[in-house]
């Protein structure tokens, strides 16, 4: 979602979610933008719109988008946002950081950034 949807008042916020997007022919696609916006959706506190619970919108096989990452395909699995689950299309959270990714980012009350790090967690 561009950045300054988040900036919107609510009302304009609901009515841009509402308005279904044209199918783009790539079902990984669709159920990737089905779930950005469910989360946008989720996160501004509006009820997902009908479009983003279309068939078409989500996908049978889990289907990360991006592998250049430094971290693990593990990891985008266990972390990502419930809409992203849901629509079989996990990112990591740190493609979601507001941020744009200046600063590395670890599940709450961890220090490590990935599994093959260490943090104070692990000390006895």
């Amino acid at each position: 979602m561009p950045r300054a949807l988040h900036a919107l008042d609510a009302h304009t916020q609901r009515r841009i979610l509402d308005r279904e997007p044209p199918l783009t022919g790539k079902r990984r696609w669709d159920a990737l933008l089905a779930a950005s916006a469910e989360h946008f959706a989720t996160r501004h506190g509006h009820p997902p719109a009908p479009w983003m619970n279309a068939p078409e919108r989500f996908v049978d096989e889990p289907w990360i988008a991006s592998d250049s990452h430094g971290y693990s395909r593990f990891e985008a699995l266990l972390y990502c946002p419930g809409a992203f689950t849901r629509h079989g299309t996990p990112v990591h959270p740190s493609d979601l950081d507001p941020r744009g990714g200046s600063a590395a980012w670890r599940p709450d009350g961890c220090e490590a950034t990935t599994f093959g790090e260490t943090s104070s967690m692990d000390s006895p």
